[in-house]
């Protein structure tokens, strides 16, 4: 973490955000939460948008214990993506239904089904 905010420093030292306050703004603003974060800035500018691809996956299917997830591919660096029109099933290793309630079939379906015709 400490290497982050070297290079960070470093960046905002050659690269202008464009984001100046002025004094008579800054005067106007005591007491707010700050909006902007020049940490928040750098990490998503320079960090997330390079690993955004694992994270941002559209699924076409239910989250069970496979998911189906639609295949896209990049040409500019991950800043826009395109479809590849093929599907890839894959094994759900998150904790998005853990519990089971999202599966079509299985013991948390037949209950809720059963209660819902009562």
């Amino acid at each position: 973490m400490p290497e982050l905010r070297c290079i960070n420093s470093c960046v905002s030292l050659l690269v202008p955000s464009g984001r100046r306050v002025e004094k008579c703004a800054a005067a106007c603003l005591q007491g707010y939460a700050p909006l902007y974060n020049p940490f928040e800035q750098f990490y998503s500018r320079y960090v997330y948008r390079r690993v955004r691809h694992i994270f941002n996956r559209p699924i076409c299917s239910t989250p069970g214990a496979e998911v189906t997830l639609k295949e896209r591919a990049t040409d500019d660096y991950n800043w826009s993506f395109r479809f590849t029109g093929t599907e890839k099933r894959c094994i759900n290793l998150g904790s998005y239904n853990y519990l089971g309630f999202a599966s079509p079939s299985g013991e948390c379906a037949d209950a809720a089904e059963a209660a819902a015709r009562r």
